[in-house]
């Protein structure tokens, strides 16, 4: 309106298309009333005395029971038209259904990759112990600790969990970076879900492994060596 100050506006009159011409009586401070993928943009809050509804502010602890008393008021003084309401909440709502739908399919396939990938690991770890039964034995024997032994077999699985993260890590980056360019007003991925992310990975792939390596260090080093 080329004010310099908002709280000059005040008072003065303004005109909206194809409304009557009134005055202003107060300036608010921007706020969000469409998505966040959008830009804030002006807005006028003018009163429409010829449209059947109603904006109500509300007590959010028992919502039906308020809703059942404003219906009843609204009979009382309008029982030709029927009561219809929405929560303001709700309508903010509308706008984020496709970002919820995305996040419950995100959070399932991301639930079967880390189930496939346990199962891979747990796998992979039997597989490699077994074949290393016979060395395993002769660490023993040399008077290697549980601990000596399962440190050596894990470095092994470690270094895999690593080389996939440093795989894993851009390619998350610029998807999310991406996903997130459909928002005017943005967080950017920090470097804390990364490591939260790696250590998830890494203390899931501990425990993948750890049976069979424990296993194998607490066995006999003759039976060990006796093997096939």
């Amino acid at each position: 309106m080329g004010f310099s100050n908002p709280s000059e506006a005040v008072g003065k009159s303004f005109e909206l298309p194809g409304t009557k011409k009134g005055n202003i009586v107060g300036v608010i401070k921007d706020f969000h009333f469409t998505s966040l993928q959008n830009k804030i943009e002006p807005v006028v809050l003018h009163i429409w005395p010829w449209l059947n509804y109603l904006l109500i502010r509300t007590d959010e602890k028992n919502v039906p029971a308020t809703i059942i008393n404003i219906k009843s008021i609204w009979n009382e003084f309008d029982p030709v038209n029927p009561f219809e309401f929405s929560l303001l909440s709700d309508n903010f709502n509308q706008f984020y259904i496709e970002d919820r739908k995305l996040e419950k399919v995100s959070a399932g396939f991301t639930i079967i990759a880390l189930i496939l990938a346990c199962m891979g690991l747990f796998s992979l770890s039997a597989y490699i112990v077994e074949r290393r039964t016979k060395e395993i034995g002769i660490y023993k024997v040399f008077g290697a600790s549980v601990s000596e032994i399962f440190g050596v077999q894990l470095k092994e699985f470690v270094l895999l969990v690593l080389i996939g993260m440093l795989i894993a890590f851009p390619a998350g980056y610029f998807a999310m970076s991406g996903w997130l360019q459909n928002y005017a007003y943005r967080i950017e991925p920090g470097i804390r879900t990364f490591i939260l992310a790696g250590s998830i990975s890494l203390i899931t792939a501990i425990f993948a492994i750890s049976y069979h390596v424990i296993k194998a260090a607490f066995t006999n080093p003759v039976d060990s060596l006796m093997y096939e």
